[in-house]
């Protein structure tokens, strides 16, 4: 009876460190954000500019899919009066939904923040600086 328990029990931990094995190889084979300075999965900060006029920050990802990315998080809008370095800025909820993807990266990004949509792909200047 002994020898029964221990084989199941063994049989049990290689069955789960075989579903285990095949979650991690499945999450790594789903597509990248890659950005001049950052190439990974669900960053939880995304630079939009090169002046810090647009960084989301806080994401939340509701989904990262082999198709698509959807996050949510917080951007400030800057008041930039009297001018942008020393205006106010106001925090914005921020949705952020990458597609379109190619050779296991994202090429096109959706932001939209305080009711404007930007959309940026791939190689383009638009597209985000850098993540983290």
């Amino acid at each position: 009876m002994r020898n029964r328990v221990t084989l199941v029990a063994m049989v049990l931990t290689l069955t789960a460190a075989m579903f285990a094995t095949q979650a991690v190889a499945s999450s790594s084979g789903l597509p990248k954000l890659i950005t001049s300075g950052w190439s990974g999965i669900r960053p939880t900060t995304i630079d939009f500019s090169g002046d810090g006029g647009n960084i989301v920050t806080r994401i939340h990802w509701s989904s990262w899919t082999q198709t698509g990315a959807v996050g949510t998080g917080t951007s400030d809008i800057q008041g930039c009066v009297p001018n942008c370095a020393q205006g106010t800025e106001t925090p914005v909820s921020t949705k952020i939904t990458f597609s379109k993807p190619v050779t296991g990266h994202f090429t096109k990004v959706i932001e939209v923040r305080d009711g404007i949509t930007l959309v940026a792909r791939y190689g383009r200047p638009a597209w985000p600086g850098s993540a983290r």
